[in-house]
C-alpha cells in the first residue's frame, strides 16, 4: 500500500468515480455479498476530503485511495484473495 500524497507521482490529476460494481467488473472478480456490503458501505462518492473510514475509486490512475491505513487494510484484505485473478492491477494508498 502507498501513502497517497496528492502531487507526488500522480501530477494532481485523478480522473473517474468508480464504484463496487464497477472495481469488480474491471478487475474480472466477483465479490461476496458481504464483502460488496463492506466496501458499498465506506465508498464515499465525493473525492475531496475522505473520511477515515471512507475510500473513493479513481479509474485513471486506477486507485482506491483511503482516508487512513486501516481503511486500506481492510480494502486489501478483501481483495488480497482475488489477486490472482485479477484482470489488472489496482493500487490502494491512503
Amino acid at each position: 500500500m502507498n501513502k497517497f500524497c496528492e502531487g507526488e507521482g500522480y501530477m494532481g490529476l485523478l480522473l473517474g468515480n468508480l464504484n463496487v460494481e464497477q472495481i469488480e467488473e474491471r478487475l474480472g472478480i466477483k465479490l461476496t455479498d458481504d464483502e460488496r456490503i463492506e466496501l458499498k458501505n465506506n465508498w464515499q462518492e465525493e473525492a475531496n476530503n475522505i473520511n477515515k473510514d471512507k475510500w473513493h475509486c479513481f479509474d485513471l490512475p486506477f486507485i482506491i485511495v483511503s482516508g487512513s491505513l486501516e481503511t486500506a487494510q481492510r480494502i486489501h484484505n478483501i481483495l488480497k484473495p482475488y489477486s490472482c485473478n485479477m484482470n489488472c492491477q489496482l493500487q490502494i494508498g491512503y
